[in-house]
């Protein structure tokens, strides 16, 4: 299966991965980030994450895929 097409992580998972998320890229933005010496990171990091985010996803698979076609597990 391609991982984010054919399969599917459960609705808890997805749901608390997203909050955590949220609240972690939120933090620096309020009092108590600022209070625990968070600052806001460059908004170029968010677009760079992303690609590497992408492109880790991207070689997983095509190594995972690889490695079913080689071997047949």
């Amino acid at each position: 299966k391609i991982p984010f097409l054919q399969s599917r992580a459960s609705v808890a998972l997805t749901a608390t991965s997203l909050v955590v998320a949220a609240i972690g890229v939120s933090l620096p933005y309020t009092p108590i980030g600022a209070a625990l010496g968070m600052v806001p990171l460059p908004a170029l990091y968010w677009p760079v994450v992303m690609t590497l985010l992408l492109a880790y996803a991207t070689l997983t698979h095509l190594v995972k895929s690889a490695f079913i076609h080689r071997w047949g597990y």
